[in-house]
């Protein structure tokens, strides 16, 4: 029991690393288009945290592959789905018809952010692996296994697509709502793609990085009302009124 216990502790402090949550992750300056001022800091902080992860991606999967229980393999296959697509997307729907039934601006407006930042993190992600194409732990034991513009899923590993959509789509109802528990999650998510062997470490960690990014800035450029941004599938609609 206790070497489950220390995967796991293992994986969140991990997880938890590749963010940070100080309110000067991002400098936003109301009216004007100085979103592009980033501090330094959390963006040094999550380049060290994901770099260095590759070195404990192959570790980390071995002690998990080694350790697999039949109540974590059904908790992984449980927290997975809150990263599948085909049931995050139905869900915010219904969440986002509800706030506008029932005249919630807070709700409706969140969702609709939620959705931007999905379809924002979501092409970075495709983006990412197929130039990428990183091998998945599945099939390998060499973490630095790449076969760059391939589109073999075998060879989409780097970023966790579930974990991206977790981040993305979970991050403005923690920030809209003032609730970090919500970040458990995505968190969870991260961890059943590692303990389900679908990804190595460092492939989580990236996407922590990419989908709360992309969760956090989206949701405070729309707290300016001069800024609009709407995302479809095939469009992205950027506006500014000054």
């Amino acid at each position: 029991m206790k070497k489950y216990v220390i995967i796991i502790i293992l994986i969140f402090l991990s997880e938890l690393s590749a963010f940070n949550l100080k309110e000067n992750y991002l400098s936003l300056k109301s009216s004007t288009f100085e979103y592009a001022e980033l501090n330094k800091y959390p963006l040094l902080v999550s380049a060290g945290v994901l770099g260095s992860s590759f070195l404990f991606d192959r570790p980390i999967k071995n002690m998990v592959v080694h350790n697999q229980h039949k109540f974590m393999i059904n908790f992984s296959d449980f927290t997975n789905n809150f990263g599948e697509q085909k049931l995050v997307i139905p869900g915010l729907a219904l969440v986002g018809t509800y706030g506008l039934i029932s005249k919630d601006d807070k709700m409706y407006g969140t969702v609709k952010t939620s959705f931007e930042s999905y379809f924002l993190a979501v092409g970075v992600n495709l983006a990412t692996k197929f130039v990428v194409g990183r091998e998945r732990p599945l099939g390998t034991d060499n973490q630095y296994d790449f076969h760059p513009f391939s589109i073999n899923n075998k060879y989409n590993s780097f970023f966790s697509g579930h974990t991206t959509i977790a981040w993305s789509v979970f991050t403005p109802f923690a920030l809209a709502y003032d609730n970090p528990y919500l970040y458990f999650i995505p968190i969870s998510v991260n961890l059943a793609s590692i303990y389900k062997n679908r990804h190595w470490l460092s492939d989580t960690l990236a996407s922590t990085i990419v989908g709360f990014s992309s969760g956090y800035i989206i949701y405070h450029l729309n707290l300016d009302k001069n800024f609009k941004l709407n995302c479809a599938l095939n469009s992205v609609n950027i506006s500014y009124n000054f």
